[in-house]
C-alpha cells in the first residue's frame, strides 16, 4: 500500500467550489466555522473528494488482489492530515467492509510528556507519519 489523496486535494476543491481563500478552505476542511462558509456547503465538496480518493484506493487494492489471489483486505490504516476528516474513515468502512483505523505512530516510541503532551501528539500524529518513519530508521534500512 502507499500514500493516496493528500490534504491539499481537499483544500483545493473547497477553494475551487466555494470560491474562498486557501486559509478559509483549510479552516472549513477542519470543521472550523466561518461566516462565509456553511457546513452544508462544505460537506458535499468533501464527499466528492472522499469518493475520488476511495476510487484510487479501490484501484490499488483491486490491482494488488488480482495478482495475489490468496490475500484479502483485512483492515485499512490511515495516516496523513486528510485522514482526520470525520466522514472519511466511515466512508471507507462502508465501501470496503473492513475495519478502518488511524495509525498509532507513538505507541512504541518514548516521548517526553512535558515537551509533547499526549493530546498534542494525538493531534499531530496523522500528519507526521513520514517524518516519524524516517526518524526511526537505522543505517542500512531500505
Amino acid at each position: 500500500a502507499g500514500p493516496l489523496g493528500g490534504r491539499n486535494q481537499y483544500t483545493e476543491a473547497l477553494q475551487r467550489e466555494l470560491g474562498v481563500s486557501f486559509e478559509v478552505a483549510e479552516a472549513a476542511k477542519k470543521g472550523q466555522a466561518d461566516e462565509d462558509v456553511s457546513p452544508e456547503a462544505v460537506a458535499p465538496v468533501l464527499e466528492t473528494v472522499n469518493n475520488e480518493v476511495a476510487t484510487e484506493i479501490q484501484k490499488t487494492v483491486d490491482f494488488f488482489l488480482s495478482s495475489h489471489s490468496d490475500e484479502q483486505l483485512d483492515k485499512i490504516v490511515l495516516s496523513g492530515g486528510g485522514s482526520k476528516l470525520e466522514s472519511f474513515p466511515e466512508m471507507l468502512h462502508d465501501r470496503f467492509g473492513c475495519p478502518v483505523e488511524h495509525m498509532d505512530l507513538f505507541h512504541s516510541i518514548t516521548v517526553d510528556d512535558r515537551a509533547f503532551p499526549p493530546e498534542t501528539l494525538a493531534e499531530m500524529a496523522p500528519a507526521v507519519a513520514v517524518a516519524v518513519g524516517l526518524g526511526i530508521r537505522k543505517v542500512g534500512d531500505r
